[in-house]
């Protein structure tokens, strides 16, 4: 079983297009990311990016100013969709317990997507910048 990290994009950004883990500039994603790497030794460390989706720490992408807190539920269920369709093509979903407080399997969770993305990339006072899940990747 490997160990993947997804975490939340932020909205301070440098000005140019840079590879995603250098792009994201806020303090608080410096230290979910220094965190993960250090503390978590994750397998995969994933970005999850209001405008790209799911993004790898070397993608280059250009600067953006989305944010799913603005987006209508019907464009967070269709972002999701497309997050999970691109983590399936490097894990196994539909077996592996998502594990950061949560049993079921990480697929479901994201079936309540406008109520995780309330509760772990945005619209509360304590917002969870990382998700930690265990699964096998895809071959």
């Amino acid at each position: 079983m490997a160990k993947i990290v997804l975490i939340s994009c932020v909205s301070k950004k440098l000005s140019h297009r840079a590879c995603a883990k250098d792009l994201y500039i806020s303090p608080l994603f410096r230290f979910s990311l220094r965190y993960a790497q250090e503390k978590l030794s994750p397998n995969k460390i994933f970005i999850l990016s209001a405008k790209y989706g799911l993004i790898q720490l070397n993608d280059e992408i250009d600067p953006y100013n989305v944010t799913l807190k603005k987006m209508s539920v019907r464009k967070i269920k269709d972002w999701a969709s497309k997050v999970l369709q691109k983590l399936r093509s490097y894990c196994d979903l539909e077996r592996d317990p998502f594990c950061h407080s949560r049993r079921e399997p990480i697929s479901q969770v994201f079936d309540s997507v406008p109520e995780i993305i309330r509760n772990a990339f945005g619209r509360t006072s304590h917002r969870k910048a990382i998700a930690v899940f265990e699964a096998d990747f895809v071959e």
